[in-house]
C-alpha cells in the first residue's frame, strides 16, 4: 500500500501544473462560450419583446377602435330606447273623460300637453347630461391613462 500512494503522490504532483493550465483554458473558454450564448439569447429575447409589443399595441388599438364603435352604437341605441319610450308612454296615457264646459276640458287639455312637452324637454336635457357625463368620464379615463402611461414611461 505504501508504494501506491507514494505513486499517487508522485502523479498528482507532476500533473498538477498542467491540469492548472488546463483549467484556466477551460474556464476561459467556458467563460466565453456563455457570454456568446447569453448575447446570443438576449438578442432572441429582446427580439420576442418588440414582436409581442407591436402585437399588443396592434391589438390595443383595434380593441379601442372596436369600443368608440360600440359606445358610438350604444349612444344611439339610448336615443332610440328613449324615443320608443316617449311613444310607448303617449300609448299608455288613457283618455279622460273630463267632466266640465268645452272651455274647461280645453284648458285641461292645454295643461297636460304643455305638461307632457315639459316632461319630454326634460328627459331629452337628461339623455343630453348622461351623454356629455360619459363623455366626461371617457375623456377622464384617457387623460389618466395618458398621464400614468407617461409617467411609467419616464421611469422605465
Amino acid at each position: 500500500m505504501g508504494m501506491r500512494r507514494w505513486l499517487r503522490a508522485v502523479v498528482v504532483s507532476s500533473a498538477r501544473p498542467v491540469w492548472t493550465r488546463l483549467r484556466v483554458r477551460m474556464e476561459h473558454i467556458a467563460t466565453v462560450a456563455a457570454e456568446a450564448e447569453t448575447g446570443r439569447l438576449r438578442v432572441a429575447v429582446e427580439a420576442q419583446r418588440a414582436e409581442q409589443a407591436a402585437d399588443t399595441g396592434r391589438r390595443l388599438e383595434q380593441l379601442s377602435r372596436r369600443l368608440d364603435d360600440l359606445e358610438h352604437q350604444l349612444w344611439l341605441m339610448s336615443a332610440q330606447v328613449a324615443a320608443t319610450d316617449e311613444r310607448i308612454g303617449g300609448l299608455e296615457r288613457p283618455g279622460v273623460d273630463l267632466s266640465g264646459t268645452d272651455r274647461e276640458r280645453d284648458e285641461a287639455r292645454r295643461l297636460i300637453e304643455e305638461i307632457r312637452t315639459e316632461h319630454g324637454r326634460a328627459r331629452t336635457s337628461l339623455s343630453a347630461i348622461a351623454f356629455y357625463e360619459e363623455r366626461i368620464s371617457r375623456l377622464e379615463r384617457r387623460a389618466h391613462d395618458a398621464a400614468t402611461n407617461g409617467a411609467s414611461a419616464d421611469h422605465g
